[in-house]
């Protein structure tokens, strides 16, 4: 078994299992949504602007990229979606314009969807 074949198992069976490190949470575009598992992990942003430097915490959900199908084939996560977990909602963004997702290893075997908390209505 090739080393990809061995990592490609160990996300399913290690890494993506509820019951040790990931949830289950809705991905929703639109009207359109999907049950999907996912590890909750945090990234930071600094962003600069005339008064200095902010730091901006992203909430991230790390993903099979094959589970993001709301029917009509396989999609990337786009500025907007939206992921509930629990009774939390979150909106899919990142600051200034950088990438809402990126893949979290070299293999491509799993997305890296950043968040933050909606807020309001």
């Amino acid at each position: 078994m090739s080393l990809s074949t061995l990592m490609a198992a160990d996300v399913d069976n290690v890494l993506l299992n509820t019951d040790e490190f990931a949830v289950t949470v809705t991905y929703s575009r639109g009207a359109s949504s999907v049950t999907i598992t996912a590890v909750v992990q945090a990234s930071v942003f600094e962003v600069s602007n005339e008064f200095g430097v902010t730091r901006i915490e992203s909430r991230d959900y790390v993903i099979k990229p094959s589970s993001l199908n709301f029917g009509s084939g396989v999609t990337v996560p786009i500025r907007g979606d939206l992921i509930t977990e629990g009774g939390n909602v979150y909106i899919v963004t990142a600051p200034d314009g950088a990438p809402v997702y990126g893949y979290d290893n070299f293999q491509r075997l799993l997305l890296k969807v950043h968040t933050t908390m909606k807020t309001g209505s």
